[in-house]
């Protein structure tokens, strides 16, 4: 079996330097050209992401683009604006159709009456509010047509783990956050409820930069150390087949 050599510090600083002089190009330039509320020439959009209700898939501080996509399937994660709060825009996961029946019992995501399956993985890592780590069970969930990705569950009898059964209307979309116990969505009727097809804005298409929880993108001296590596190696230039996160004015999570 091979052996990987270890990086050198000097390697490891270049290696970061480079990054945040590229990140840093691109953050500026979609700032000048694009937000939350309006898309560039190109229809693209920048956000950045304030909670932890979609991971493990978008964490906080990481910062994506988005392509005016009005159009969505059930799995796409969407860039829309909240049905109550036109003005609040939030990015969720499409899980039901016009017209599809959905429910959660123990835990488990139910739709048309079948149950989506369900594979255990690894537990995910999330920080705490005293930044210490936290270990949550994930899995793998498979949608009706075969789309597979990742959730988190603190446990299967959550406030939101046994709910009503939810009949989609007619020109709405049922969403729900990664996080599936910590996450506002379509779950919460009186709080966010079906989203209309009108207020769907685009699709997250790319992680274009990735900070350190509780850093500031401003902050450039920083991004050297703050830019952890092991997350942008990973999740910097992530995209999302056939889909795909906005800033200044923060995505909702």
């Amino acid at each position: 079996m091979p052996i990987r050599r270890a990086k050198s510090l000097g390697m490891t600083l270049r290696s970061a330097v480079a990054a945040a002089l590229a990140a840093a190009a691109l953050h500026l330039g979609l700032v000048a050209g694009s937000g939350p509320a309006r898309a560039d020439t190109f229809g693209i959009r920048k956000f950045s992401i304030p909670s932890t209700s979609m991971a493990p898939t978008l964490l906080i501080n990481e910062y994506i683009v988005a392509v005016d996509r009005p159009r969505v399937a059930r799995g796409d994660l969407a860039v829309h604006r909240l049905p109550k709060d036109n003005s609040t825009v939030d990015i969720k996961r499409v899980i039901g159709m016009p017209g599809d029946r959905v429910q959660i019992f123990e835990g488990r995501l139910h739709i048309n009456g079948g149950r989506t399956e369900r594979e255990a993985l690894a537990d995910f890592e999330l920080r705490d509010a005293y930044d210490r780590p936290q270990p949550v069970r994930q899995y793998r969930e498979t949608l009706p047509g075969g789309r597979s990705h990742r959730i988190l569950e603190m446990s299967d009898n959550g406030f939101l783990d046994n709910a009503q059964e939810y009949v989609v209307p007619a020109g709405h979309y049922f969403m729900t956050g990664d996080n599936r116990d910590n996450s506002s969505d379509s779950r919460s009727l009186a709080q966010h409820g079906y989203v209309p097809v009108a207020n769907i804005v685009g699709r997250p298409e790319l992680v274009y930069f990735s900070l350190a929880e509780g850093e500031s993108a401003w902050q450039f001296w920083r991004w050297p150390w703050s830019m952890e590596p092991h997350v942008c190696a990973g999740r910097v230039g992530r995209q999302w087949p056939a889909n795909g996160r906005q800033g200044n004015a923060k995505a909702r999570g």
